[in-house]
């Protein structure tokens, strides 16, 4: 196992300024250890990452490491790894953010609308993607690899941890100390080398024969970046589950409707919410609900970091969402879909097994109200 110590930096939040080039260049310069005589957010408890704490599994090639603890832990006791990660970064200045959702919520929508930000606001495609991904062969390798074993992700993250810093001072240099940035960890950057093969990060990326196992992580991201002290959110995008699969197994065809919504139903169940969001502070994700497009929550373009004078998330989401508007009174195809159901068990029970899972997902988002 490997511990990666917490550490802090000025670039990293936003009160105290760094725009001095001696200090960039010496950031740039630095490891992770070089960085803790930098100390300028006072945190109730340091977070170090402890692998050992985290669970790994394996299922003939298929193989899956989940950052926690493997059961609940005692949250008031200080020496204990934390089963709920708290929140103990937060940033004006700079923000890492990541789309969450299953296929078939929208990933590839978001290009447009991200690279609008890019052009008029502070969004840009985050540093180092490559290795917070799943490598550079689909799904083989990376910290999310579904083929990738412990010690391997252990390097993935060790790697970020140790050179993150150094480009984010690079990149502050090249910015100006004033102007705040939201880095996106997905859905932005197709015009990276590595973009495709490293896939929107959808639940699940890509297909393989580990399809269950090939999912992102927001827990490990989150313990990552709190180790660094930078700013992390989740953006959870929830959508019907019948839209949901004639996206993906009608539309798109990825595999077949009655095995794809058990699959959908288990990687809800025990990624999304189970490993992930439940083991997160709530502060760290905010959802949003496909079927309200292009309509969104209160608060979202403040909680993204993305509002500026000249462009705001909740202005710009209409101009580049276009839904097919249900004629009043009209026969759509989900509603088509949904009554056909009655008269196809395997696929109603795989229609509801997944409607169960995201009403759970709903739940956690707090939607079900």
């Amino acid at each position: 196992a490997v511990c990666l110590i917490y550490f802090r930096s000025d670039y990293i939040q936003s009160d105290v300024d760094a725009s001095s080039s001696s200090e960039s260049e010496e950031y740039a310069k630095a490891n992770v250890r070089g960085f803790t005589d930098k100390v300028r957010f006072d945190y109730k408890r340091a977070f170090s990452i402890d692998t050992s704490k985290w669970t790994f599994e394996s299922e003939g090639s298929c193989k899956n490491t989940k950052a926690g603890p493997p059961s609940e832990g005692d949250n008031n006791d200080t020496n204990s790894y934390p089963d709920i990660l708290p929140k103990r970064a937060f940033s004006d200045q700079l923000r890492f953010v990541f789309v969450m959702g299953l296929e078939g919520t929208g990933h590839h929508m978001w290009l447009p609308i991200w690279t609008d930000c890019q052009n008029k606001s502070n969004c840009d495609c985050a540093p180092q993607i490559e290795d917070f991904t799943f490598g550079a062969d689909q799904m083989r390798s990376g910290m999310f690899g579904a083929f990738t074993g412990k010690r391997e992700v252990e390097q993935y993250v060790e790697r970020v941890i140790s050179q993150l810093p150094s480009k984010l001072a690079e990149d502050q240099k090249a910015r100006g100390s004033d102007q705040s940035v939201t880095y996106l960890l997905n859905t932005l950057c197709v015009k990276h080398k590595h973009y495709w093969s490293v896939g929107a990060m959808s639940y699940p990326n890509f297909m393989n024969g580990c399809r269950s196992w090939s999912n992102p992580d927001v827990r490990l991201m989150a313990e990552v970046f709190e180790s660094l002290g930078i700013d992390f959110r989740v953006m959870v995008v929830v959508r019907d589950a019948l839209d949901v699969l004639l996206s993906t197994t009608v539309h798109r065809h990825f595999g077949r409707f009655e095995p794809t919504g058990h699959t959908y139903a288990s990687i809800v169940n025990s990624a999304m919410v189970d490993s992930q969001l439940a083991r997160l502070d709530p502060t760290f994700f905010k959802c949003l609900e496909y079927e309200k497009f292009p309509a969104v929550p209160e608060g979202m373009g403040s909680f993204l970091n993305v509002d500026h004078s000249d462009w705001t998330f909740a202005d710009t989401l209409p101009k580049f969402y276009h839904n097919v508007a249900r004629a009043k009174g009209a026969i759509t195809q989900h509603d088509k879909a949904l009554n056909k159901l009655n008269n196809l068990p395997n696929r109603k029970k795989s229609y509801e097994d997944l409607n169960q899972a995201l009403k759970r997902l709903r739940k956690i988002c707090g939607l079900d109200q």
